[in-house]
């Protein structure tokens, strides 16, 4: 299992190999080997890779999601891409990424308008431009459009993620198992979850009664009007505006969608009771950082 020196030491040849065990490990039905790689892959892209740097550099240039999380936006764009990768049509898995993420764009932004930041082309980095890759799209999905078992043996390793909660206090002993901690492992598994079925994981992957008695359910009501009885319900969430959760806001009729901003996690605590004030974003995202190296753990 790659660690973080391991990762951060990689060269796209040596990422593009564990993509290519990955891929024929699953095409051979060997379901642990697939899964021991596919938490290196996850790793490689979210982690301090030479992969993970390009392709947060390249978000970090749109204005739709240069103020997202770069971990949260590579864990949003493993989670699409991995599904459309076959090493047979294209054992660079390094140069694969890079094409995919317009079609990402395309995908997780419909409705808005992909503007850069930056002056220069991205077009050497990401492959053919945007009218090319909208006009594109729909080819490369009726080629790879996976079966539900492939779906469910890439994602079998992420499937995991409410058992984290669910054995906090197995997992964690002294000054760490606490319930602030516990209170915020909730809140961001609810938001892993939603993500992974939103983008497209079949929701039966997940156990639905570990993962409802895993989910905040009241950070569920926070962020959506939505009823959730089962974890079908969180594909077809209703957001709220961040006008309807915050009392100031510079975008009050602007949509909700998870993961959300730290100060939106705040607001949620605050007004729930969980905390006695508003925290501040560096307190929630040293949390994230927390339940991040908890699930890179898990995962391992």
């Amino acid at each position: 299992m790659l660690d973080e020196r391991d990762i951060a030491k990689l060269t796209e040849d040596e990422i593009n190999a564990v993509a290519v065990k990955y891929d024929s490990a699953r095409k051979a039905g060997r379901r642990n080997e697939a899964n021991h790689y596919v938490t290196d892959l996850y790793r490689i892209v979210t982690g301090r890779s030479i992969l993970h740097k390009k392709i947060a550099g390249y978000f970090s240039s749109w204005t739709v999601t240069a103020n997202e999380k770069d971990t949260d936006i590579s864990h949003d764009y493993f989670v699409y891409s991995l599904k459309y990768y076959d090493s047979d049509k294209n054992d660079n898995y390094c140069a694969f990424m890079m094409k995919y993420l317009r079609f990402f764009m395309l995908d997780k932004y419909k409705g808005k308008k992909l503007e850069l930041l930056r002056t220069e082309s991205l077009d050497k980095e990401a492959g053919d431009d945007i009218s090319d890759g909208e006009k594109n799209m729909e080819t490369e999905r009726e080629i790879a459009q996976p079966s539900f078992e492939d779906e469910v043996d890439m994602n079998a390793a992420l499937s995991r993620l409410p058992s984290l909660v669910l054995g906090f206090y197995r997992h964690f002993s002294g000054l760490q198992a606490n319930p602030v901690r516990y209170s915020y492992f909730k809140i961001f598994n609810t938001e892993s979850v939603i993500s992974l079925i939103e983008d497209h994981v079949q929701p039966e992957v997940f156990n639905k009664a570990e993962t409802m008695a895993s989910i905040d359910m009241g950070y569920v009501q926070f962020i959506s009007t939505s009823e959730v009885e089962s974890p079908q319900d969180l594909r077809r969430l209703k957001y709220r505006t961040y006008g309807e959760v915050l009392e100031k806001t510079t975008k009050p009729e602007e949509f909700l969608k998870v993961p959300c901003e730290g100060k939106v996690i705040a607001e949620y605590r605050y007004k729930s009771g969980l905390d006695p004030k508003r925290v501040s974003d560096s307190a929630v995202t040293q949390q994230k950082i927390c339940y991040k190296k908890a699930v890179m753990e898990l995962l391992g």
